[in-house]
């Protein structure tokens, strides 16, 4: 009987902790490595994510005051665009993520990623993953050009690498380069941002009721399972998956521990008519019946012969 439920109850507590442990590791690192716990858009840029429908720098300062209201939240500002990193040995189309190197580290953990070189600090730097740099064969220190659509037609602008991160989240480390945002906003010609990217210390699911309720309908909040939609799918499919198969292993514990039970007493159906007969009451025979197996002698003599002797 200990066995079984013991069996029972490992295979419940492995299965739900690795699923539930995978599933908060995949989110975690997401939240910490890349997109924060929300974000903040402008209203439409979702749908057309072009510069030019982003933040205005008023609409960024109002939504950031507000976020600095709830207690224990971070933002950072982000321009993000598309274009092509060049190399002298090549070329890859890239996001270019354009950050403040002062406030990007306290709601993201990419800092702490960096293998080789260092974190932004200045104009015209620029940071990529090291299997990019590889793929570019591009080393630290030396000039790649960034080229972009900005708002007066296509731009380009000479960059040093200052550092190699090594994320081990593949967004991040196969098409995204990170430069200061100034940089960002001249090679766009955008003054604003795209996105305010938030950090919290509690609950997402209130925060982002209580930003979306304090800001106007020129913004968008969203939080990071509405971001992430296939995450949201697979956080419900293993939930709905394992609760069947953890029913299932209680069953077959509850009936391990149900037969051993029935097969006691079914064995001594006699012992306790010939007790009861002899005139122990209910009360005493319930207790003699508990108790009584625990007191056999060393030498093994069996329970209805020993009982009926005491």
């Amino acid at each position: 009987m200990i066995a079984i439920v013991a069996f029972g109850s490992f295979c419940v507590i492995v299965v739900w902790g690795v699923t539930d442990g995978w599933l908060k590791t995949m989110t975690h690192a997401q939240i910490s490595l890349d997109q924060g716990d929300l974000k903040v858009f402008a209203a439409g840029y979702r749908q057309d994510p072009v510069p030019g429908h982003g933040l205005p720098p008023e609409a960024l300062a109002s939504a950031w005051e507000e976020v600095e209201k709830i207690p224990g939240a971070k933002a950072a500002p982000r321009l993000v665009l598309f274009g092509m990193l060049r190399s002298a040995y090549g070329a890859m189309g890239v996001e270019i993520r354009g950050v403040d190197p002062v406030h990007e580290p306290q709601v993201t953990e990419l800092k702490s990623r960096i293998v080789e070189g260092d974190w932004l600090s200045g104009p015209g730097g620029l940071l990529l993953s090291v299997s990019l740099a590889e793929s570019l064969d591009v080393r630290l220190g030396e000039r790649v050009v960034l080229l972009a659509q900005g708002e007066r037609g296509p731009a380009s602008q000479a960059f040093v690498v200052v550092g190699l991160y090594a994320s081990g989240f593949p967004r991040l480390d196969r098409a995204t380069v990170l430069i200061p945002l100034e940089d960002a906003r001249g090679l766009s010609g955008y003054p604003g941002a795209t996105e305010l990217v938030v950090r919290l210390s509690g609950g997402r699911k209130e925060a982002t009721s209580r930003l979306q309720a304090a800001l106007d309908d020129d913004y968008e909040v969203v939080g990071f399972f509405e971001l992430n939609p296939m995450v949201r799918d697979m956080v419900r499919i293993s939930a709905i998956e394992l609760t069947p198969m953890i029913l299932i292993l209680a069953l077959l514990s509850g009936f391990g521990v149900a037969n051993t039970v029935l097969f006691s007493v079914l064995e001594r159906t006699r012992e306790l008519g010939v007790m009861a007969a002899v005139g122990m009451s209910p009360k005493r025979l319930s207790r003699w019946w508990c108790w009584s197996p625990c007191s056999l002698p060393p030498w093994g003599t069996r329970p209805g012969a020993f009982s009926a002797t005491w």
